[in-house]
């Protein structure tokens, strides 16, 4: 579901919402298995979440350029309700270090839902345009980042 807002007066924006479920249902035959054991796919009837399965997704963006100075500002947004994961519920650090996962990614996964904790990330930039004509053009942009953009839901 989308919904836009064309140019009125210097503002655009638009607002953009999917609900899906992606699902695998073996047997799963071809492919390329790594570090699964190809024979569990064999079975039939078995239904499993595809790695791509996010329940919901938010995106928004709102934008301001003053026609006359050039000046923008744009901020936007996106919330993920979180991928399933492969981590098994329990496991400690040092196991899943051992795992060749990244250490940064542990504090992030919901072990009782056995997806990645939804995550909100937001973005703010504000910028204006110097100079521009024909095939050249000038800007100057600022994109403020604080010392973690991603917020964790």
């Amino acid at each position: 579901m989308r919904a836009e807002i064309t140019d009125t007066s210097g503002f655009h924006g638009f607002l953009s919402y999917a609900n899906a479920r992606a699902y695998g249902v073996t047997p799963i035959n071809g492919g390329l298995f790594l570090g699964e054991d190809p024979q569990a796919l064999q079975v039939s009837g078995l239904k499993f979440p595809n790695d791509h399965d996010q329940r919901n997704e938010l995106q928004f963006q709102l934008s301001y350029t003053h026609r006359r100075s050039g000046v923008y500002a744009i901020f936007n947004g996106r919330y993920d309700s979180g991928v399933p994961t492969d981590v098994e519920p329990g496991t400690m650090l040092a196991q899943f270090v051992a795992d060749e996962f990244d250490p940064r990614l542990y504090p992030e996964i919901d072990f009782q839902r056995g997806r990645m904790k939804p995550r909100m990330v937001l973005d703010f930039s504000v910028g204006v345009d110097l100079f521009q004509k024909e095939r050249t053009s000038l800007s100057f942009q600022f994109d403020p980042e604080p010392d973690k953009s991603v917020v964790s839901l």
